[in-house]
């Protein structure tokens, strides 16, 4: 059972949740933990943790458990205020005004937390207003970066980067924005030839994008997952028992080490004199440490056993449905192939890093799925160039990549001081063989990267789709109907292949004719033959190869790292950077793997050039927990910057500093942070007297 929104029933779900967010506020609930770890959920961010990207930007975090809670409120505040208005940028004074005494006063820290989230891509991203106008001072020669591939990744990459200051161009190969989105029209009626689908969109940062434009959206609150959840809840079983047996393996070997060094300690111990002390009492603490080190580990082999056995006693049905219903049981699994774009015996779910529940509700696009990222794209006003294929990527120069590409008036080369490649899985496979359909890399990409490449699988995904002269499949009734789709209002039907490599390269007409087959049984009064048909052959595809990536037998976590690490030139820095949902280790194979993996590339991108752009906080004064005070914004200030260290306020002088602010050989600039504007004596830093700093960004 579906439960479906349209546009106008989903607008006015918004102004229901506006009205919900009021009702909040006025009794006080706003910004209490259950509405803040709830949005730290739909924002992809742990509500009571720390991220380990945060731990090595924020030192404070080190320092105590207090930092770490004071931390996390602003930071949990700085994302419940942008998730409150996605339309227009989250500013330091925004989420300041939000938090309550003392965590106001942390000044620099909300500073540093809102820069953070912003340079990360976690808020102020997409089309949004902008409160502040950041200015980098990047060298114009610096400023220009390739981005190759318009896809979701390349569509990320690219409007963060031109967020940051920088100055990126598309090159696809294609005459249009989406890669493996692909939305066609025929007599009116929409086509998904690829994603057709937005999933999970509690969490999905594509639900931004919806709520910053004009899309019109169906809505699908998807309820009958009881046989999906049941059979993750298996695998999931399977994955702890792997961990629990590979830990124990690792004990074992353990052990046997530390017995054999115990062994040749008893050994040398009799072959030592009695009169020399010194060496026996030095090699009998040796011992006596090895026997330790061993009894620990007896101790700990003896619990994982306990624990594995308790586990495996409690080892939950792969099978929901009794062994009457196996038909039913099969279109599930037919379902979780659909979802995980391969057949399930390829598939590995021992060491799985992906999260297969789901997370909110599902949607289809009226205008297309593709139709998202085309208005980004236009709104953001980032230059693509299509019909730019590129041949050859060289990264053997000093300070810059050399790309060569083929277009509509004959081949040609460019030189970028950066490059953001989001190149398909698929192709990267056809790249290691050396197919000429794939670009060449210069020098060939190093071996662990090859590795992933080749570990990592590559699912494939046909559609098979039919328009008819009227939508015959609408009942109230259930039915098996759970790898078929249709937009809504539309006389068109698609149904999904998935299958050995044999079944794909069937005729488009067998093809249709199975799928008529499958509908007549269902359906009787289906036609015998449809208006139109249309069979994707996505393997085909000389840009693809395929529609996305799953887990293999051969597959591990590792490989996610290596395939996505960026590569440098002889200079030393990184050059080549890579994103593509292939380098995403907890989205892979999806839309949202896709747009995280080119905003993580633009933000390792400008963290390396540009520094973390945090300023130091490191003289701050922190008061204790147990302290009983009253808090006043110069007790915030750095010890040099207390008032009676200060000289007097001179505008005029700040003015003139802050105009003339330049960038230091170091690479940082002198002057104000360009998130922080100071319009008088109680400027961004909460101070008496002016707040100039050396700021890396």
């Amino acid at each position: 059972m579906s439960r479906v929104f349209t546009k106008a029933a989903r607008s006015r779900q918004k102004n229901a949740e506006e009205e919900e967010i009021e009702e909040m506020e006025m009794f006080g609930l706003l910004g209490t933990d259950h509405t803040l770890k709830n949005v730290a959920r739909c924002m992809r961010m742990p509500y009571e943790e720390t991220t380990a990207i945060e731990r090595s930007l924020f030192y404070e975090l080190l320092q105590s458990r207090q930092m770490t809670e004071i931390f996390l409120k602003i930071r949990n505040t700085a994302l419940l205020v942008w998730h409150m208005n996605r339309q227009v940028e989250c500013t330091t004074e925004d989420v300041k005004n939000r938090l309550e005494t003392p965590f106001k006063y942390y000044a620099i820290m909300i500073q540093n937390i809102v820069h953070y989230l912003t340079r990360h891509g976690i808020i102020n991203f997409g089309c949004y207003h902008h409160e502040s106008h950041l200015e980098y001072q990047i060298p114009r020669e610096h400023q220009n970066v390739l981005v190759i591939g318009a896809g979701a990744a390349g569509i990320a990459a690219a409007t963060q980067l031109s967020d940051l200051g920088f100055r990126p161009t598309i090159f696809e190969a294609r005459q249009r924005i989406g890669g493996r989105v692909a939305s066609m029209w025929h007599d009116g009626a929409l086509l998904e030839v690829g994603c057709d689908t937005l999933r999970n969109l509690d969490t999905s940062p594509i639900n931004t994008l919806l709520c910053q434009m004009d899309i019109e959206t169906t809505f699908y609150m998807e309820n009958d997952q009881i046989e999906r959840r049941t059979l993750v809840n298996f695998h999931n079983h399977a994955k702890e028992s792997n961990n629990l047996t590979q830990r124990m393996e690792m004990l074992s070997k353990t052990l046997e080490t530390l017995r054999t060094a115990a062994l040749r300690g008893e050994e040398k111990y009799k072959e030592i004199p009695k009169e020399d002390y010194i060496q026996r009492r030095s090699v009998n603490l040796k011992l006596k440490k090895a026997m330790e080190k061993f009894d620990d580990a007896i101790e700990e082999f003896d619990a994982l056993r306990a624990r594995l056995n308790a586990h495996n006693q409690m080892q939950p049905s792969q099978q929901y449905m009794s062994p009457d219903d196996f038909r039913d049981f099969n279109a599930h699994l037919g379902l979780e192939e659909y979802l995980t774009e391969t057949q399930l015996e390829t598939v590995q779910f021992s060491s799985n890093t992906r999260n297969f529940l789901p997370q909110g509700p599902a949607a289809s696009v009226k205008q297309g799925v593709g139709s998202i990222f085309e208005e980004l794209a236009e709104k953001c006003r980032i230059p693509i160039l299509f019909k730019h294929t590129i041949t050859e990527i060289d990264t053997s120069g000093k300070d810059s990549v050399r790309v060569q590409f083929e277009t509509p008036k004959g081949s040609a080369a460019m030189t970028f001081r950066y490059v953001v490649c989001t190149l398909p899985l698929g192709v990267l496979k056809k790249t290691i063989i050396n197919d000429q359909r794939a670009p060449i890399f210069k020098p060939p990409l190093p071996p662990k990267k090859v590795d992933a490449i080749k570990c990592l699988g590559w699912g494939l995904i046909n559609k098979i789709t039919m328009g008819f002269p009227e939508p015959f499949w609408r009942t109230t009734e259930r039915s098996y109907m759970l790898s078929w789709t249709s937009p809504p209002n539309s006389n068109s039907i698609t149904t999904y292949i998935v299958a050995h490599r044999t079944v794909h390269d069937k005729s488009e007409n067998e093809h249709v004719d199975a799928a008529i087959k499958c509908l007549k049984e269902i359906f009787p009064d289906c036609p015998d033959q449809p208006l139109f048909s249309l069979c994707t052959r996505w393997h085909n595809d000389p840009l693809a190869f395929g529609t996305g990536t799953f887990m293999s037998l051969r597959s591990e976590p590792k490989h996610f790292e290596d395939i996505s690490e960026a590569i440098r030139t002889t200079d030393g820095l990184k050059r080549l950077f890579f994103a593509g949902e292939h380098t995403d280790a907890t989205e892979y194979g999806t839309i949202d793997g896709a747009w995280l993996s080119g905003v993580r590339a633009a933000a390792e991108l400008a963290n390396d050039y540009l520094g973390s752009g945090l300023i130091d906080g490191s003289d701050v004064q922190i008061p204790l927990a147990d302290d009983d005070f009253e808090p006043t914004a110069d007790h915030y200030l750095p010890k040099e910057e207390k008032e009676d260290e200060v000289p007097a306020w001179d505008e005029a002088a700040s003015r003139a500093a802050t105009e003339s602010a330049a960038i230091s050989s170091d690479g940082s600039i002198i002057g104000e942070h360009p998130r922080s504007t100071m319009t008088g004596p109680e400027g961004a830093g909460g101070g008496a007297g002016p707040a100039t700093s050396t700021i890396n960004i």
